[in-house]
């Protein structure tokens, strides 16, 4: 019964990845969409999309700290005081929280994360090396958290949280859900 929970937990993961495959070309559009209507600069792009960074600037990192919107930038304050003696690197999703995140962290790195595609997270663990990630909300990447998992990173999730509709359909996804649960949470 158990290697059934499994096996449907990575068939889920499996159609996550060829959906994501067949819909790269209309997502990759949309992005250089975004770009026009300036949601999105060319730095944003090409990490999100291509993992293109000067990885010569980035290295060993104790903790990766994830945010993706200006409140979350915001609610990560006390961690990163008390952090302060760790090497620590920020990564975020949006432009406007990568814009305040340059400016209010300054003696940090500041990145726009990967995509969740298997070759981004990949390319990226490759050259950049991370003890542990730090979600901040409910960031529930599932390429992300199974690579760096394999990758024996430890994975942390602070102030997850899920609404009633969120969990109903979650629950629908049991399987799956088991599964990101048990990567994400330590």
């Amino acid at each position: 019964m158990n290697s059934i929970k499994i096996l449907r937990g990575s068939m889920i993961i499996f159609s996550y990845n060829i959906l994501q495959i067949i819909f790269f070309p209309i997502i990759f559009f949309i992005a250089l969409f975004r770009i026009i209507f300036n949601k999105e600069n060319f730095t944003s792009f090409t990490q999100k999309f291509l993992c293109n960074y000067n990885f010569s600037e980035l290295d060993k990192f104790d903790y990766l700290i994830h945010f993706s919107s200006i409140g979350e930038l915001n609610s990560i304050n006390y961690l990163i005081e008390n952090l302060s003696t760790k090497k620590i690197l920020l990564t975020c999703s949006t432009l406007s929280s990568y814009n305040l995140a340059k400016k209010k962290y300054q003696k940090y790195s500041v990145i726009f994360l990967p995509l969740d595609f298997k070759w981004n997270i990949n390319k990226f663990l490759q050259h950049i090396k991370i003890k542990k990630i730090i979600w901040i909300d409910s960031e529930i990447w599932p390429n992300w958290l199974i690579i760096s998992k394999r990758k024996k990173i430890k994975n942390i999730l602070i102030n997850g949280r899920l609404s009633d509709k969120s969990f109903s359909r979650w629950k629908n996804f049991s399987s799956f859900s088991k599964l990101q649960l048990e990567v994400s949470i330590l």
